[in-house]
């Protein structure tokens, strides 16, 4: 199955991998409760799985394989990176959400806030485990490593094509990603670091999406410079991004976790993160590895941008110290603390 959001190509690497796909060139978006819990149901009996992981506890195709899972008596292990403050919270349909977690035989979350919600709803904190949100650090790691040994060579790319330094933004353009407040923010920084008599750096901002409109709306009618639109990347396309880059920067109003965070921190760059960001009390440490700002209040993002671009801040240290934390947050962890809810669900 396919969705509507995300265009995304299929990674070479995931050659060695047996998956099945139920619905080949369909949309989920239009299939219906009964026709995914048929054709899920008919790969589930073929494979019979000791175990099964399902991504959320919401939408329609969960729904169907948990069916699944009750009627055939599989354990199920919930995926989630739901936090409480995602949305507003009702009584009653909190209460029913309990009763869909109390229907797994464990959970598997992203970070800390997301295990807090879990145990919020009722799953015992002992049959929870971290570090569902993950990345190739390895692949991001190398990748940007190898653009900064020979940047020549990712001239081509849109937005690569200077040699001036840049900060980086990478999200979906929706409001709730608040690129339109990174744009404000950039504004007055260029105004404010020219007073201070030092060359501004470049915004590079990946991404496309429904807001699409506005941004380019913002950046004309404010007349900000310095801005540049790649569009959206790849990922084979993303080291090459991140390691150009100098600082990185992903402040939403609103966000379950922020895997974009993880990426740039595999890659070695200082993060400005807002607090709202679900991965922010896991993966950035105020002061070590960047900073934590309000996405309501962006004045403080302007201070820490004009640190970097005078020197104020050692870079090159927060950079390090990004790509020592997310070490504890990769894929060895993800398949570490999967394969021991595994063996709880079935020993």
């Amino acid at each position: 199955m396919y969705d509507e959001i995300y265009s995304w190509h299929v990674s070479d690497q995931t050659k060695h991998i047996e998956y099945r796909v139920a619905f080949p060139d369909r949309y989920i978006e239009d299939l219906s409760f009964i026709q995914i819990y048929r054709r899920v149901g008919a790969l589930l009996r073929d494979i019979k799985p000791d175990v099964v992981a399902i991504n959320g506890y919401s939408a329609v195709d969960s729904l169907a394989i948990l069916l699944w899972c009750r009627i055939n008596g599989c354990p199920a292990i919930l995926m989630s990176d739901s936090k409480a403050d995602d949305f507003p919270r009702h009584p009653s349909r909190e209460a029913f959400k309990r009763w869909l977690v109390s229907q797994y035989s464990a959970g598997f979350c992203a970070g800390s806030l997301h295990r807090d919600y879990l145990v919020r709803l009722g799953m015992r904190p002992g049959r929870i485990r971290l570090g569902y949100d993950a990345v190739d650090n390895e692949f991001f790691e190398k990748g940007a490593e190898a653009v900064r040994r020979m940047p020549a060579q990712v001239g081509h790319l849109p937005g690569l094509g200077s040699p001036e330094r840049f900060f980086l933004v990478s999200a979906r353009w929706i409001e709730r990603k608040n690129i339109h407040g990174v744009l404000s923010a950039y504004h007055q920084y260029r105004h404010r670091i020219g007073r201070l008599g030092c060359d501004p750096w470049r915004l590079v901002v990946l991404g496309d999406g429904p807001q699409k409109d506005k941004i380019n709306q913002i950046v004309s009618e404010h007349q900000i410079t310095g801005v540049e639109f790649p569009g959206f990347r790849q990922a084979a396309e993303l080291p090459a991004y991140y390691g150009r880059a100098s600082v990185f920067i992903h402040v939403p109003i609103q966000e379950q976790w922020g895997l974009v965070v993880n990426e740039a921190m595999a890659s070695g760059l200082p993060v400005l993160v807002s607090k709202q960001c679900g991965c922010a009390p896991d993966l950035v440490v105020d002061g070590r590895n960047g900073f934590l700002v309000d996405a309501h209040d962006l004045s403080p993002l302007v201070e820490h941008m004009i640190g970097f671009t005078t020197g104020a801040y050692d870079a090159a240290a927060m950079g390090a110290a990004s790509r020592e934390i997310i070490q504890h947050w990769g894929l060895e962890h993800f398949a570490g603390s999967l394969l021991e809810l595994t063996r709880m669900c079935t020993g």
